[in-house]
């Protein structure tokens, strides 16, 4: 289709090979690997390459392509740490960060 090449992906029917797919189609983004058979999917993974980010925090001027990700980011601000290190009294907002913060007990 026009529009989707233009909007950044292309839509192809399900590979011979057993692919599965909901309705038999799969999206492929033009700019990276990325593929999946969600419309919704591919229209906020094209954010990403497109650099636009509609979720905005509210308290500072932070943005975010993905809505999950701005959910974690207001944690930071209500100080709400669920991630707590098992060796030390650290905690973390972030999985991430509680991740790397491992690290620093195991040398890696």
């Amino acid at each position: 289709c026009l529009i989707k090449s233009a909007l950044g992906w292309s839509t192809h029917s399900a590979s011979k090979d057993g692919e599965k797919s909901q309705h038999g189609r799969r999206h492929h983004c033009n700019s990276c690997n990325y593929e999946t058979d969600k419309v919704s999917h591919m229209k906020r993974h094209v954010w990403v390459h497109r650099g636009e980010r509609p979720f905005q925090c509210h308290l500072c001027p932070q943005s975010f392509s993905v809505k999950s990700n701005l959910v974690v980011h207001l944690l930071g601000h209500k100080g709400e740490r669920p991630h707590k290190c098992h060796l030390c009294p650290q905690s973390f907002s972030q999985k991430f960060n509680l991740v790397v913060h491992l690290r620093t007990h195991t040398g890696e």
